[in-house]
């Protein structure tokens, strides 16, 4: 039998009165540096279906976290970490005297991290 679980009503941490009944709904998933582009366009979409927007609500958004730039320094430290551990591979297989392996890994290039 499933447990019953009810949603206990948000007490805000600033202490301030909480006016709106609607819950927040969070969804984290994983992203390839590939599907970037994808998180950066529904970011920025301003056509298709925007009936569930609230224009008049839009000038209080406000950005938690990271700059207007946050996808190219992504990109920029992806492509650092890429190089990085190419390289790092390539010496550990040398460590370990496994020569073949450490050009199969110089032939196939860098991968993403």
């Amino acid at each position: 039998m499933p447990a019953k679980t009810e949603i206990a009503k948000p007490v805000p941490s600033s202490g301030e009165q909480v006016t709106a009944a609607y819950p927040i709904v969070l969804r984290f998933k994983g992203m390839t540096p590939d599907l970037m582009h994808r998180f950066v366009l529904h970011d920025g979409r301003s056509g298709g279906d925007l009936s569930h927007v609230d224009f008049a609500a839009t000038r209080e958004n406000r950005v938690l976290h990271g700059s207007p730039d946050w996808h190219e320094k992504v990109k920029q430290r992806i492509h650092v970490l890429r190089h990085a551990n190419h390289r790092e591979e390539i010496r550990a297989q040398l460590a370990k005297h496994r020569i073949k392996a450490a050009k199969e890994i110089l032939l196939e290039g860098p991968s993403d991290p």
